[in-house]
């Protein structure tokens, strides 16, 4: 627990720090804080993050334990060769669940501020930033060629289009749409 509220006190984006957490102990892929009459607030996304940082490196180190253990039994047995290559498993292994895990912190927020959109996108801090005037901005839907992919969204302002929630399941990707609905045109495509 100590780790989770060490994590918790690190991501503090956007302004005011919305729970990852629901009352019923599930985290929240949407959050949003947007009042439908005056069309102002936010809309917080991220990924599914179905295992935190901490569970992920006791994971790793059980991993990390047991090929290293047999490798070193095999290199004790003469067999030294089998040595390195448990290791570069292992590092690949660490490699491959850090970028996972740091891709699971990507956060996108959709302010809705009077007359502008704004969407920022980052994992710690906002990363980079597409602003608009809400006149001129459209949500477009484009369904997927392929059966069974979920529909994309994007937002679009003149010659300016960005995709939001790529990273979000059809279910969310519903909620958004529909929590969007009505404060911004909906288009499909």
């Amino acid at each position: 627990m100590v780790c989770r509220d060490l994590i918790t006190a690190y991501f503090t984006w956007p302004v005011e720090q919305v729970s990852a957490d629901s009352k019923d102990g599930y985290r929240r892929m949407i959050e949003s804080k947007l009042n439908r009459s005056s069309g102002q607030g936010h809309i917080v996304m991220c990924p599914n993050r179905s295992a935190d940082w901490c569970i992920i490196k006791l994971l790793l180190w059980l991993i990390s334990s047991i090929a290293l253990l047999i490798g070193t039994g095999f290199a004790m047995a003469g067999l030294w060769l089998i040595l390195p290559f448990s290791g570069l498993e292992v590092l690949g292994l660490v490699s491959l669940l850090y970028w996972v895990s740091h891709e699971c912190y990507r956060q996108q927020v959709i302010h809705l501020e009077g007359s502008r959109v704004i969407v920022e996108k980052g994992h710690r801090t906002p990363q980079s930033a597409w602003e608009s005037e809400l006149f001129w901005t459209r949500l477009i839907v484009e369904q997927s060629p392929f059966l069974g992919h979920p529909e994309k969204l994007f937002l679009r302002s003149k010659q300016q289009q960005l995709e939001i929630g790529e990273f979000l399941n059809e279910g969310d990707k519903k909620k958004l749409l529909s929590e969007l609905r009505g404060v911004i045109t909906v288009v499909n495509d």
